[in-house]
């Protein structure tokens, strides 16, 4: 076990980890987004999971292109 990440075989984002390179990159954050990571991938790019967190759901909405709708 990695006395770093605490994981068999180390997190990609581990100093001990073998470069790997990531499947995408983050619109958000401008992190990569390697493989096992989970993400979602809206009208603007790609979002990690980290970032998907933070968002509000107003947020969200927002970014896989939906919007409110005023009544009348």
């Amino acid at each position: 076990m990695c006395n770093i990440c605490g994981q068999i075989p180390c997190n990609a984002r581990c100093p001990n980890a073998t470069q790997e390179r990531p499947v995408a990159i983050c619109c958000e954050c401008g992190e990569g987004i390697y493989p096992d990571d989970r993400y979602i991938e809206s009208i603007n790019g790609y979002l990690c999971y980290d970032c998907l967190q933070g968002l509000s759901a107003l947020e969200l909405l927002e970014i896989i292109g939906e919007k409110l709708i005023t009544a009348n």
